[in-house]
């Protein structure tokens, strides 16, 4: 049976990898936003007024005040984008950073470096906006976009893996820590042209992507003790645990060869006519409570 566009983008939420989930997490928030801004644009709400409302409930500024009252606004930003180019962008160099990371470290660590970069870039970026004379009078600019999270995945992959190769274009190979100072760079040159503040933000990804690139091979490091990966997990946001408290006896008694035979024959019939439902109607037709059995029954091996 085929799925649906929307069935396909459920299973590939639910069975994905984690950089998959970041990838359609980024999207569906601009596809939200767009039709947010459609239906505001239809009742007649002039272009910069939609944006402006929009990022004045989800993105964080330079305003200490705004910050405070919307606390939620240092993690949203960073899935945050109202430009399809920005998206485009910033999509493509997060797939190419997060296979990377897929090849040659974990999940966990892609997850950490983009929530805890896309922080760091905040905390910079709010620190330009305040301490620096030339954006006096501008810190109600509002910052979106994943580009401190992609650049801090960049960096840190990159100084992890100095010496890595990657093939340009596809076409011919170049160092990945070329890459990686050629993006440095140009934020660089690009903040005397840049009035809101938001390549400072960019930077802040990459000198936490430094920094924590130190720190990828040594689990004992209070970052790495983070596991957010549970938060892509939808299977797991609504599991009870148990109240049952279970008695453990030393007292047990033994049960005759019979039975454990009857037993595993019974257990081994059932997951049997699990597999053949798979082979004829595929994994997804699989109740809940089968699949859990045929979990368990393979644990128990």
């Amino acid at each position: 049976m085929q799925r649906t566009f929307t069935d396909e983008i459920k299973y590939q939420f639910k069975t994905g990898n984690l950089l998959t989930k970041l990838i359609l997490l980024n999207v569906g928030v601009f596809l939200i936003m767009a039709i947010l801004m459609l239906v505001m644009y239809l009742n007649n709400t002039p272009k910069n007024f939609i944006a402006d409302n929009i990022l004045e409930v989800f993105a964080p500024n330079g305003m200490i005040r705004h910050n405070l009252t919307h606390p939620w606004s240092p993690f949203i930003y960073m899935f945050l984008h109202l430009s399809f180019w920005h998206l485009l962008i910033q999509m493509v160099l997060l797939y190419f950073t997060g296979q990377l990371y897929l090849q040659h470290l974990d999940e966990k660590k892609l997850l950490n470096t983009y929530i805890f970069g896309g922080l760091a870039g905040f905390i910079f970026y709010f620190a330009a906006m305040n301490l620096f004379p030339v954006f006096e009078g501008k810190q109600m600019y509002y910052l979106h976009g994943a580009s401190a999270a992609t650049m801090a995945l960049l960096v840190a992959v990159t100084f992890h893996l100095p010496r890595l190769e990657v093939m340009f274009f596809g076409v011919f190979p170049i160092k990945l820590i070329i890459v990686a100072l050629l993006f440095i760079m140009l934020d660089l040159v690009a903040i005397p042209n840049d009035n809101r503040g938001a390549r400072i933000a960019h930077l802040g990804g990459a000198l936490y992507g430094i920094w924590a690139s130190g720190f990828f091979k040594k689990p004992s490091f209070i970052l790495n003790r983070f596991d957010l990966t549970d938060l892509f997990s939808p299977a797991r946001w609504f599991r009870k645990s148990s109240k049952l408290k279970v008695k453990h006896s030393n007292n047990k008694r033994p049960i005759s060869d019979e039975v454990y035979n009857d037993r595993k024959a019974a257990t081994q019939k059932r997951v049997d006519d699990i597999l053949d439902k798979i082979n004829r109607s595929g994994y997804e037709s699989l109740t809940k409570e089968e699949k859990e059995f045929l979990f368990n029954s393979h644990k128990n091996v």
